[in-house]
């Protein structure tokens, strides 16, 4: 075992070269010996992540919840983020910020008079109708998006019952607006209030509200609306829509879309021309911002006139023309039936908890993250990403076993070659499972000196 462990060592500097430069074309990299521990990532501020898109992010289990699961075991959470008043209720995460039942208020849902992110807000002018936000996180700061308009009515804040600021919505003109209160509550639950304080002629309309603290880490932003289209998305007003997302300012952004512009008949090219404007919109609110676009995963609707696949090419087109991150959740959960089989479905349509666990390993895995860095999300159409950051790693070699680690993204095809001597490779294809942040294998033949991963996506490249 000791010369095994003495021949990589000797030699790896001069293999990774010649790797790069030999099968470059092939996406390969050698193994490196470094340490096995996994470093705890720290942020050097906080990192707000946006998940933007339908029912698949609107429900917790589906994604969401299980990004906020992670972080608040590895770097740690800056705030609950924001929090829809539409649809599924509250944060990424309950037990952070929930809001309860609410009357009082009328929905406004999927329509171009949407002022809220998820396009949809509330509205009421009924003095002492409230929304009552119970808080179970830490909280230095509290966002209230609302629309300034002509005529617009008064709302006021509370902290448990200590009112905190009063906001005047009437505006000569119609835009969105943003009122940031500072709130640090010593004792946890607590909540916090919005009540209608003076309906004046138009009332008060309520977009979201955004939570946060001061320490640095992971905020999970779920801006999801059941039913959603790309279509009904773009048709809400843009500078509205465009200053709210500037004031989250965040660094990740995520739109999963298109079951529903399947479900409905929606032609790919518009789909695809639809999703473009959507991301022009976050651009224009932050230009260096990550893009990534999800693919819908398959379901069991039929009769359609197009396949759930067109929709995922259009999205790689748009990811390859304008220089976006992808991932395919087809290739995550697989298709309908084997995963309805395996249970990952609760119905024809949506992933349950289980097959929101598989998403959320796969979202990760593509998550790029360096202490004291904001992290970035790698490219699985690149093939210098694949290069770069598979992470193929030595993690012990002891009583005739060669343990591995490497990083595996969803969609693509690992190859694992091994050669004594450079010379003659044997390959095999490893297992196509499910995608992990980190995937291990172990290796019985310590005659092995040599270890080769490729890896591919070959309907694109």
């Amino acid at each position: 075992m000791n010369i095994l462990f003495d021949v990589f060592k000797a030699y790896h500097y001069h293999l990774v070269r010649w790797a790069i430069s030999i099968f470059a074309d092939s996406i390969c990299v050698f193994a490196i010996l470094i340490s096995a521990c996994c470093p705890i990532v720290v942020f050097a501020s906080s990192c707000n992540v946006v998940v933007f898109g339908d029912s698949w992010v609107n429900e917790r289990d589906r994604l969401t919840k299980h990004l906020v699961s992670y972080y608040k075991q590895s770097s740690g959470l800056s705030g609950a983020g924001f929090c829809s008043l539409v649809e599924s209720n509250g944060s990424a995460d309950i037990d952070m910020v929930y809001l309860p039942a609410y009357s009082g208020w009328d929905v406004s849902d999927q329509n171009a008079e949407s002022i809220g992110l998820n396009i949809s807000h509330l509205s009421g002018d009924s003095v002492g109708s409230t929304l009552n936000f119970w808080l179970k996180a830490g909280v230095d700061s509290v966002e209230v998006y609302y629309l300034k308009q002509p005529g617009g009515g008064s709302f006021t804040c509370y902290g448990q019952d200590t009112v905190l600021v009063t906001i005047d919505t009437d505006s000569e003109v119609r835009q969105g607006g943003i009122s940031v209160v500072r709130w640090s509550p010593s004792v946890l639950p607590k909540y916090f209030r919005i009540k209608i304080s003076d309906g004046n002629s138009n009332g008060v309309a309520i977009g979201g509200v955004n939570f946060t603290t001061n320490g640095d880490g992971v905020r999970i932003h779920k801006i999801g609306n059941g039913g959603l289209t790309a279509r009904q998305a773009v048709a809400v007003d843009k500078d509205i829509w465009v200053g709210s997302l500037r004031a989250l300012n965040p660094e990740i952004f995520c739109i999963l879309l298109g079951t529903n512009d399947y479900a409905r008949n929606v032609p790919p090219l518009d789909f695809k021309s639809d999703i473009a404007e959507l991301v022009a919109r976050v651009r224009s609110a932050k230009p260096e911002v990550d893009i990534m676009l999800m693919s819908p995963g398959d379901n069991g609707l039929s009769g359609r006139t197009y396949e759930i696949a067109d929709y995922r090419n259009a999205l790689i087109e748009l990811c390859m023309e304008k220089g976006l991150k992808f991932i395919d959740l087809k290739e995550v959960l697989g298709d309908y039936a084997s995963a309805n089989s395996l249970g990952l479905y609760e119905d024809e349509i949506h992933p349950n908890n289980k097959g929101g666990a598989l998403i959320s390993e796969a979202w990760l895995s593509l998550l790029l993250e360096k202490k004291g860095e904001m992290p970035e999300m790698l490219d699985v159409l690149n093939p210098e990403a694949l290069t770069n950051h598979s992470n193929l790693k030595i993690l012990d070699i002891n009583d005739g076993n060669v343990l591995l680690q490497f990083r595996r993204m969803p969609g693509v095809t690992y190859t694992l070659k091994e050669s004594p001597d450079l010379d003659l490779w044997d390959a095999s294809v490893l297992d196509p499972d499910y995608p992990n942040r980190a995937f291990t294998m172990e290796r019985l033949n310590s005659e092995i000196h040599f270890f080769k991963l490729e890896g591919s996506y070959p309907e694109f490249w």
